[in-house]
């Protein structure tokens, strides 16, 4: 059951977070784009009315963000996207639409949750997939699925690197 006062949906991509609150009590709908810097995150849920509880949809991005959240104390569930209900009628998916969307599927207890795993076990599948990615056609796609959940951004330097290099990365110089 939702006890929390504001249900917030965060649509998570790689360079961009898009936020949605609904506060429970009053009705109002808050929307933010952010960084997918934690902190920044942490800082805007932060200053909604609490308690809050958040959600957002597994992807690429991997599970820093759910610890993170967490560990701050704030509810949040990892949601499975083949489970999410879709409305029939949706004509236009946006990053706003799908944030809203998932904070009405947490406020209504309407959604599948996934289990976030430990950071060992994430690096383990991390590594798992990097050594099964060796399709020379796809290299480029392999990097970039590795450097998501380290929030690197692709530069030329990276292109260069082997994906086995990216699962443990070092700073890269500007």
């Amino acid at each position: 059951m939702f006890s929390e006062r504001t249900s917030v949906g965060l649509d998570v991509h790689a360079r961009s977070v898009v936020a949605c609150a609904i506060n429970t009590v009053t009705g109002e709908l808050i929307r933010c784009r952010l960084t997918p810097q934690h902190a920044d995150v942490l800082g805007w849920i932060s200053c909604l009315p609490g308690p809050a509880a958040v959600a957002y949809e597994a992807g690429p991005t991997g599970f820093g963000l759910a610890r993170a959240l967490s560990a701050a104390g704030i509810r949040c569930e990892v949601l499975a996207p083949s489970r999410l209900q879709r409305p029939a009628a949706e004509r236009g998916k946006t990053d706003a639409r799908d944030a809203w969307h998932l904070a009405k599927l947490l406020r209504l207890d309407e959604f599948t949750a996934v289990r976030v795993p430990p950071p060992a076990e994430e690096a383990a599948r991390d590594r798992t997939r990097s050594a099964s990615g060796r399709d020379p056609s796809r290299p480029c796609m392999v990097a970039v699925a590795a450097t998501l959940p380290h929030h690197l951004q692709q530069t030329s330097e990276l292109r260069h690197l082997q994906p086995s290099e990216l699962l443990h990365p070092h700073p890269v110089s500007p």
